[in-house]
C-alpha cells in the first residue's frame, strides 16, 4: 500500500500496481510535464551554443545526413505569442516554404 491523496478530501492508500495507482501516476506525470513545458515555452531564449548547433547541421548536411521530412514544430496552447511560440512559428513558416520551393 503507498499513501496517496485521494480524488476526494483526505488521503487514500493505493495499492501498487492497482489501476487506480497506475492513473493516479499518471496523472502526475502529465501534470509534471506540462509544468515543464511551461517553464520551457515562458522562459527567455537562450541563443548560447546557437553557432555550434548551425556548425553541426551542416556538417551533417556535407555529410548527406538531412532529413527528407521536418515534421512541424509543436506549439502548446496559449503559447502562440511567447517568444518561442512565435519562433517556432516562423520556423515552421520557412519549412512550409522550403517545402513549396522544392516541390517545383
Amino acid at each position: 500500500m503507498l499513501s496517496a491523496t485521494a480524488s476526494s478530501v483526505g488521503l487514500g492508500h493505493l495499492r501498487l500496481g492497482s489501476e487506480h495507482s497506475r492513473a493516479a501516476v499518471r496523472a502526475l506525470i502529465a501534470s509534471r510535464l506540462e509544468s515543464e513545458a511551461d517553464n520551457y515555452w515562458d522562459g527567455e531564449l537562450d541563443c548560447s551554443g546557437l553557432a555550434d548547433s548551425i556548425k553541426a547541421a551542416r556538417e551533417r548536411a556535407e555529410r548527406g545526413e538531412i532529413r527528407d521530412e521536418w515534421e512541424p514544430l509543436i506549439i502548446p496552447p496559449g503559447k502562440e505569442n511567447t517568444p518561442r511560440g512565435q519562433l517556432a512559428a516562423r520556423i515552421n513558416a520557412a519549412r512550409a516554404r522550403m517545402r513549396q520551393y522544392e516541390a517545383r
